[in-house]
């Protein structure tokens, strides 16, 4: 019989034994990635390896991850656009309002002055004679005039409007004073006892729409109330619009046609 070389046995014995769920023997190489999780030395899982397997940087040795693609790369860098807090039909809405408000003062306000004044200086005796005066010096074309410096006043404050989205100061108290200004255009009336121009538009366009216009910026949350700071701009404005304006315009017009 022939003999078998020692150790032959046991090397056979350590093949049977190695198997898929047992650790291998001392001696034998296998790859970490074919071990079972349970037997991989700390640090070997998967996704701690490299591209091309565990560096060969001998014990202790550790892989090298790259680093992933970016989840969206291609629009990660784009915002999506986001919508205005409030429509726009609130800040065009204020010039637009405006615009239906004063284009009937433009028309009424001859005809109002030939038949009221005479009128009014009967029923108002004690009024000074300066208003007589500025009222009889006025004409139709200073009164248009004045009403397109004041447009271009209002047309700046619903470019402000729509480019913050409502929340500029300006286009607020802007707003705010077409509100009032509807209240003197209403007062004006009762006191006369008759109609006086613009009384028309004023509460059936310009006070509504300066109703729904700050009720919509006080649900979108960027309405600011009125307070003692607002006193001087808001001054300012009204002076601006409802006095600034006919001077402006009646002395353009007296230095384009001066008097004989």
């Amino acid at each position: 019989m022939r003999a078998q070389p020692a150790g032959s046995g046991m090397r056979k014995a350590r093949k049977h034994h190695t198997g898929p769920g047992l650790p291998p023997e001392a001696g034998t190489r296998v790859p970490r990635l074919c071990l079972p999780a349970r037997h991989r030395p700390a640090g070997a899982a998967r996704g701690n390896e490299g591209v091309f397997g565990p560096s060969a940087s001998g014990p202790g040795r550790r892989a090298v991850a790259l680093p992933g693609p970016p989840a969206h790369p291609d629009t990660d860098h784009v915002r999506e656009p986001q919508d205005p807090p409030v429509s726009l039909a609130v800040p065009y809405g204020l010039l637009l309002a405006w615009a239906i408000h004063d284009l009937e003062e433009v028309l009424a306000f001859e005809p109002w002055k030939r038949t009221a004044l005479p009128r009014l200086r009967g029923r108002f005796p004690h009024a000074p004679g300066l208003v007589w005066r500025q009222l009889e010096r006025t004409t139709a074309q200073d009164f248009a005039l004045a009403v397109a410096l004041a447009g271009v006043l209002m047309a700046t404050a619903s470019a402000a409007g729509q480019a913050s989205g409502g929340r500029s100061r300006y286009f607020q108290l802007m707003l705010t004073g077409l509100g009032l200004h509807t209240v003197g255009h209403v007062a004006s009336a009762v006191v006369t006892r008759g109609y006086t121009p613009g009384v028309v538009t004023a509460p059936l366009v310009a006070a509504p729409f300066a109703v729904w216009a700050r009720r919509q910026l006080k649900a979108a949350g960027i309405w600011e109330k009125l307070s003692a700071r607002d006193i001087g701009p808001g001054t300012a404005l009204a002076l601006a619009v409802f006095v600034g304006s006919h001077a402006l315009a009646r002395a353009f017009n007296r230095s384009q046609h001066p008097p004989a």
